[in-house]
């Protein structure tokens, strides 16, 4: 399995999916671990993020299975990159902090997110987070859990952050083993 790891929008070099790296890299255990960040992208640049995650899609529909872990505005990309594979297997998605359906769902709707296929996907909100404060819960979500974080630096201050959320991805994804 490749887990594809896709941050947010405004980022520059952003850490926290390379924070999470060992927790998944521990729960697991992928053939590899990529992170993929479109860097600089505005809020409201929706043509550009559109286009990234076309790009997405094209480079890692290779017939792999993949498990696609979205920060920030990443969530809504890496649902977006799950519409139109055509070779590789989602085997899920995980979305932390995503504004999924913030300000009326603009961005799932204009980045085109709205019909997903049957794959299992998991989202997390951080209880404190100042930047996306509602709409994390992906309407087709399994399961949708709340987390004492804020948006970024707890997610790279608190080791135990990172194993909650890998650890309960695997639970969602493939059971308590």
């Amino acid at each position: 399995m490749r887990i594809i790891g896709i941050n947010g929008i405004r980022c520059y070099d952003c850490p926290v999916l390379r924070r999470l790296r060992p927790a998944f890299e521990r729960e697991f255990a992928p053939d590899e671990y990529v992170i993929e960040e479109d860097t600089g992208c505005g809020v409201w640049q929706l043509s550009r993020m559109r286009r990234f995650t076309q790009e997405l899609r094209e480079k890692y529909d290779d017939g792999s299975t993949l498990l696609l872990v979205g920060y920030s505005m990443g969530g809504i990309q890496a649902c977006s990159v799950a519409v139109g594979l055509t070779r590789s297997k989602v085997a899920g998605i995980v979305t932390i902090f995503a504004p999924h359906t913030m300000f009326a769902g603009i961005f799932t709707r204009t980045i085109g997110t709205v019909q997903l296929p049957q794959i299992p996907i998991i989202s997390f909100h951080g209880a404190r987070d100042p930047y996306v404060r509602w709409g994390t819960r992906h309407p087709d979500s399994s399961v949708h859990i709340v987390l004492d974080s804020d948006h970024y630096r707890d997610l790279l201050q608190k080791p135990t952050l990172a194993d909650t959320i890998a650890r309960e991805s695997k639970k969602v994804l493939y059971g308590a083993r």
